[in-house]
């Protein structure tokens, strides 16, 4: 199977997990510090009841945990071999195709820009982590991406079902 492959997969899985803690938030105002802190660990057990979950054909949502204003993910891509010297600089580009996905996303630009940070970590078929980056307002600065043209921080969240 080709990294290409994987990548997409890993790519939209990503996206739909962050999607997905976008959609349950519920804050009439950008929420303080504080209400961050409260709420993300509150997302991350009712989520974590129903792990683990196959997000795509070959990744395994694991685990999530909430640690401050950060959400952390774990997944096991089992068909990778990040010894392979083809899977060399994977992790780099699932960082690159991730990140703008997740920036232009209105849920997920909705929570970085109240502050939250979303830490992606990546294990492969023989427990190896490979990767592991971290998403936040200011990556998507630096890609080029404002969160706040995309969706204003008070907004109210879409009701949207994935």
């Amino acid at each position: 199977m080709s990294s290409k492959k994987i990548l997409a997969f890993i790519y939209m899985g990503s996206f739909f997990i962050f999607l997905m803690i976008g959609c349950t938030m519920a804050f009439a105002s950008g929420p303080t510090p504080a209400q961050v802190e409260k709420i993300l660990p509150q997302l991350v057990n009712k989520i974590n009841g129903q792990l683990p979950m196959n997000v795509d054909k070959y990744t395994i949502w694991n685990n999530s945990m909430a640690f401050k204003d950060t959400i952390f993910y774990y997944y096991t891509t089992p068909e990778i071999d990040s010894r392979d010297p083809e899977n060399a600089d994977l992790a780099e580009r699932i960082r690159k195709q991730n990140t703008p996905f997740i920036c232009n996303s209105p849920d997920s630009a909705r929570l970085l820009n109240w502050g939250v940070k979303a830490r992606y970590v990546y294990r492969d078929g023989n427990g190896i982590q490979y990767g592991d980056f971290t998403v936040t307002e200011a990556s998507c600065a630096a890609a080029g991406i404002n969160t706040r043209n995309i969706v204003p921080a008070n907004a109210t969240p879409s009701r949207r079902v994935m």
